[in-house]
């Protein structure tokens, strides 16, 4: 993924002439050195000599430096500096190779490529992390206009929005475009970029570095006189066993989520679409190029008690809705396995209200190609995975079992046999939709409503098509000029 930094001014001159400048530095003058070598009463010559040098030295420019494509120390170690980065967005074994820009009076413009090297937290900071920038590749400027070429309005705003925010990976979409562009007006880009990711010390490079250097602490305490040397053993306590548990089940009970929680969390995530800063009457607004979807959480509300459907998705041009029921699973001690109990009677209910929905659908006959979905049904049943807790991506959907309603109502009339001998339905033991292959068939519209199934769920959630808004006048009222 493409990163953007970018430099300061000061940063900017060390990355293109190979250092800092500075205006107040005078280089003592060979031949004023030299003709003072040999004096024998320094204290009544050397004002004169300071005086000459002065004098010399002030027509004298500090010594022109070449410019330089790579750079390097006198003992050819990369010049590198300093940054402060988040901690969320760089792990301590991040590397990565970052596109660098600088202001100039024309305006922002591309002027190289560097490799990034994670490194340790800031100790005087939290959520910081110290990294280092260099060895760079200068690369023939050009404005950062040209490298957004592509991108539309939104996608333009927000990448500008990005270098003044900290610096983490461009969305995926916007990503594409930006190394496209890369590639065509820097051709050296591919073979730059390998070039500079080989600098970056990978994560297993670290972690053996830290085992040798353990291992040689540990061979010296051996060998120069420490005679009393012996390997720590843990010894189990019943007491400390007693009080990990408890501490362990009391942390496990303070982050627990709720049915509630997982569809918060999901209504404000759907992967690699830009999603908008804030809701609008509970509604998340996701774009992906053309394309809009609007998301929203109804649990526990009247559009829930009309579809029995705790989230529903809504894609736009054209439009199509889809909706899901959500049921948090359970584990089984022995075994050790995820597991639902249909026994209260509410799911029943709830899928039953979601099938009515269908069923305008099923009569369809006539379909366009926009139209076409792999099935009539639109409605979902999610059994939500609550172990591990939380998400296994920050842009993923909570982990879970997704199934057809229609389907998932066949397969209760056979449940499964619990533990106890209790009636269960094991999720995992039948044909399930998994999270990543959901997210695929909404954003195509592979599921959803259409035509007339459409207005009927519209109605239920009480949602007007724009043709059906009321118009409205915008009057202004201006001066009028004197006759």
């Amino acid at each position: 993924m493409t990163r953007l930094m970018l430099l300061t001014a000061e940063e900017a001159a060390l990355v293109l002439d190979g250092y800092i400048a500075d205006p107040t530095y005078r280089p003592m003058l060979v031949s004023v050195f030299r003709s003072s070598v040999n004096l024998q009463q320094p204290s009544d010559t050397w004002d004169g000599i300071d005086s000459l040098s002065r004098q010399e030295s002030a027509a004298a420019a500090p010594p022109a430096r070449p410019r330089q494509a790579e750079q390097v120390r006198e003992d050819d170690t990369p010049i590198t500096f300093p940054r402060m980065v988040p901690a969320q967005y760089w792990t301590a074994h991040a590397g990565s190779v970052v596109v660098l820009l600088v202001r100039s009076p024309d305006g922002l413009k591309i002027v190289g490529l560097a490799a990034v090297s994670g490194g340790t937290r800031n100790r005087k900071s939290h959520g910081i992390r110290d990294v280092q920038v260099g060895p760079w590749r200068v690369v023939p400027p050009f404005p950062l206009s040209d490298l957004m070429e592509g991108l539309d309005s939104a996608q333009r705003t927000r990448l500008e929005r990005m270098l003044y925010e900290p610096i983490r990976d461009l969305p995926q979409a916007m990503d594409e475009i930006v190394r496209r562009n890369l590639r065509r007006l820097y051709p050296g880009y591919d073979a730059a970029v390998r070039e500079l990711q080989p600098t970056m010390p990978s994560a297993i490079d670290r972690s053996l570095a830290g085992v040798h250097g353990r291992d040689r602490v540990a061979t010296a305490l051996r060998m120069f006189g420490y005679k009393y040397w012996k390997d720590v053993v843990p010894e189990p306590s019943d007491e400390m066993e007693e009080l990990r548990s408890e501490y362990a089940d009391a942390l496990v009970d303070s982050v627990l989520a709720n049915e509630d929680d997982y569809i918060t969390d999901d209504a404000a995530v759907f992967p690699r679409w830009q999603r908008s800063d804030r809701p609008n009457r509970g509604w998340w607004v996701f774009r992906s190029r053309s394309r809009r979807l609007l998301v929203k959480n109804i649990n526990v509300s009247t559009a829930e008690s009309r579809t029995g459907a705790d989230l529903v998705y809504v894609r736009r041009n054209p439009d199509a809705v889809v909706l899901v029921q959500y049921k948090l699973l359970e584990k089984s001690k022995k075994p050790a396995r995820l597991l639902y109990r249909p026994n209260d009677g509410r799911l029943d209910s709830q899928m039953s209200r979601l099938l009515d929905l269908e069923k305008p659908q099923e009569r369809a006959v006539e379909w366009s190609a926009d139209d076409y979905r792999i099935g009539p049904g639109f409605t979902f049943v999610k059994f939500v995975a609550p172990y591990p807790s939380n998400r296994s991506q920050d842009d993923g959907l909570s982990d879970g079992f997704y199934f057809p309603t229609a389907v998932l109502q066949k397969m209760l009339e056979q449940p499964d046999v619990g533990p106890s001998g209790g009636t269960v339905f094991y999720p995992d033991a039948r044909r399930y939709i998994d999270p990543t292959t959901f997210v695929k068939l909404v954003q195509d519209n592979w599921i959803g409503t259409t035509a007339k199934a459409t207005d009927v769920v519209f109605k239920a959630l009480g949602l007007r098509r724009p043709e059906e808004r009321t118009p409205f006048t915008i009057a202004v009222d201006e001066l009028r000029d004197p006759l």
